[in-house]
């Protein structure tokens, strides 16, 4: 889990793959997420009570670019699930949470390393 915040009534736990504005996420690595690594977590905060009465999402960021399949496979299994609730982000969003956090340097460092191409 890189991220999981924890409230009164959701348990969201994040994927986050800071990549460079050329790199890909495939569809084998989102698949290992949500098929593998999702279910793990899942079975680990059904052993703590604490977790179970609350909602579970899982969400996977990236400021890289999605491969085209990727999203329908996402946007399918979003559809068919019912224990739980996925999301996705890619670089726009990731970008306007981070401006939205008002903190200017992870705003600035996000920008440097994950939005300009570093050799331009």
């Amino acid at each position: 889990i890189d991220v999981r915040n924890v409230s009164e009534a959701e348990l969201v736990c994040y994927e986050c793959k800071g990549h460079g504005p050329d790199v890909r996420v495939t569809l084998e690595e989102v698949k290992y997420w949500l098929e593998k690594q999702v279910p793990i977590m899942r079975a680990a905060h059904n052993n703590e009570q604490r977790f179970h009465n609350l909602t579970e999402r899982f969400e996977f960021w990236t400021t890289g670019q999605f491969d085209p399949e990727v999203i329908p496979y996402l946007e399918d299994r979003q559809k068919n699930i019912r224990k739980y609730q996925i999301a996705w982000h890619g670089p726009d969003e990731v970008f306007t949470v981070a401006a939205k956090l008002k903190n200017k340097t992870m705003h600035r460092l996000l920008k440097r390393f994950y939005r300009n191409d570093p050799l331009a």
